[in-house]
């Protein structure tokens, strides 16, 4: 079966005019070997656009966590012209081994 792409309203929007489709963060954040959910939060201020992941994991795994996760996400096309063109950056990446109860739909965020 092929992928369903998902709808406009399931994108973070990047400056610049980027769309930055959840399932392409899912794609790239649960391939990291100790990833086991992550919240995606787009902030704003002004044109500059500024991402938050918060990742859970477990104790057992959470060594370098954040770098890998950063990579992963800056490999992501979309998110990775953001960065180059200046217009995008990471606000910051958390780990945390604190369990969050989610349906999926508080996934992203934005402020």
């Amino acid at each position: 079966m092929d992928r369903v792409p998902g709808r406009l309203a399931n994108c973070l929007r990047l400056a610049g005019g980027e769309r930055l489709p959840m399932r392409m963060l899912d794609e790239a954040l649960f391939a990291v070997p100790g990833v086991l959910d992550y919240r995606a939060r787009l902030l704003t201020d002004g044109q500059a656009r500024r991402l938050k992941l918060i990742v859970q994991s477990t104790a057992n795994k959470m060594a370098g966590l954040e770098r890998k996760v950063k990579r992963a996400a800056s490999a992501i096309p979309e998110l990775s012209r953001g960065l180059t063109a200046g217009a995008s950056t990471f606000e910051t990446v958390e780990v945390t081994t604190r369990a969050w109860t989610s349906d999926g739909s508080s996934k992203r965020a934005f402020n």
